[in-house]
C-alpha cells in the first residue's frame, strides 16, 4: 500500500459500486446490461461487461455480499444498479472485509503474506504467469 493507512479511496467511495447484471440485480428480478454505460471505447466495454463478475467475486471474497443493497443512484442510468449498504460507505464496507481477511492470513501465515504500507512497488515477481511477489521502496530503502 502506498498509503500509511489500508484501503486507499476504494475505502472512501460513498456513492456505491456500478455493477450492470450482477448477483445481486439478477436477485431482485433486475436485467441490466449495462449497455447505456458503454462507450465507443473497447476499454469501457469490456469493464461494463466484466465488471460484474468481478464485483461477484470480490463481495463474495469479502463476505459482505449480505450487507449490500441495490439501488437507483442519478448518473448511472435509469435501472437499479449501484450497490450500496444501508449504513455504511460501501467502499469501506468491502475495503474493511478484505482487510480483515487479509491480516487474518498475514498473522496465520507470515512466511505467504507480508502486508507493507507506505511503500511504491518497484517490480512485480513471477514464475511464469503467476506473480510470486513484489520488490518494493519503503523508507528510502529498496526490498
Amino acid at each position: 500500500e502506498k498509503s500509511h493507512n489500508l484501503g486507499g479511496n476504494s475505502s472512501k467511495a460513498t456513492t456505491g459500486i456500478a455493477a450492470p447484471g450482477c448477483e445481486l440485480q439478477k436477485a431482485q428480478g433486475i436485467t441490466d446490461t449495462g449497455a447505456d454505460l458503454t462507450s465507443a471505447e473497447p476499454i469501457a466495454k469490456e469493464m461494463v461487461q466484466q465488471g460484474a463478475k468481478d464485483v461477484d467475486w470480490l463481495l463474495n471474497l469479502a463476505g459482505c455480499k449480505d450487507e449490500m443493497v441495490v439501488r437507483l443512484t442519478p448518473g448511472h442510468g435509469k435501472v437499479a444498479r449501484t450497490l450500496g449498504t444501508k449504513d455504511h460507505f460501501p467502499g469501506a464496507v468491502v475495503t474493511y472485509a478484505v482487510m480483515h481477511q487479509l491480516e487474518t492470513i498475514a498473522k496465520a501465515k507470515p512466511e505467504k503474506l507480508k502486508i507493507v504500507t507506505s511503500a511504491t512497488v518497484t517490480k512485480l515477481l513471477t514464475e511464469g504467469t503467476k506473480v510470486v511477489g513484489a520488490e518494493y521502496q519503503a523508507g528510502g530503502t529498496q526490498k
